[in-house]
């Protein structure tokens, strides 16, 4: 497991440690989602809109407010510019296969059965150039931060469902990216977005 990963789960049980036992009313929430992954900065123009899923697990401390840690997978092709341009084969097989792991607030607007919220997090994202017949190049873990909107359905039982769009910042150090062009040197940003939709499953504490 890297520092990164290890950091983000010591602080995210130190929070639930500190924060849980201080609300009896506090539920669990389990989730898993599915959706696209589009690709929207300089890195990623060499992407196409692929999938992507994840799982995630938070507590409910409030009607209104929620911590958790989440999970997710995306897979984009790689566009014919790419393959043209970098690989002079518009033939050639290959992909973009990204991970991403963070730690997740969110806040709700209105705790009835529908329920608009602001989700901010911050994690690690981690992405791999991977070439059918050729060497594959990858790109290591780096900081990512993102924020978004979405609305959750339902809360009041023990499932619920919600919809979200996300936007992420990749931060990248230019020495990563020193045989791209020069415009893309000069973005040491990767940004995509995440729209998703899925399920949520809530546990109250005993």
């Amino acid at each position: 497991m890297c520092i990164h990963r290890r950091v983000l789960m010591w602080i995210w049980i130190a929070v639930v440690a500190v924060l849980g036992p201080a609300n009896a009313h506090a539920r669990s929430e389990l989730s898993l989602a599915a959706g696209l992954h589009v690709p929207l900065g300089a890195i990623y123009d060499d992407a196409n809109v692929g999938p992507e899923a994840g799982l995630g697990f938070g507590i409910a401390l409030t009607p209104s407010f929620s911590i958790g840690a989440s999970y997710t997978r995306q897979r984009n092709s790689l566009s014919d510019e790419f393959k043209h341009q970098r690989l002079g084969d518009t033939e050639a097989a290959g992909e973009i296969e990204s991970w991403t792991a963070a730690l997740y607030l969110r806040a709700l607007f209105h705790p009835s059965a529908v329920k608009p919220y602001v989700r901010v997090q911050a994690g690690v994202s981690h992405l791999e150039v991977v070439l059918d017949d050729r060497a594959s190049s990858a790109v290591d873990s780096h900081l990512s931060l993102s924020g978004g909107l979405g609305v959750q359905f339902g809360g009041t039982g023990r499932l619920g469902g919600y919809t979200e769009v996300l936007v992420h910042r990749v931060f990248v150090d230019e020495n990563q990216v020193e045989s791209r062009p020069q415009r893309d040197k000069e973005d040491q940003l990767r940004t995509f977005a995440s729209v998703r939709a899925g399920l949520i499953l809530f546990v109250d504490w005993i």
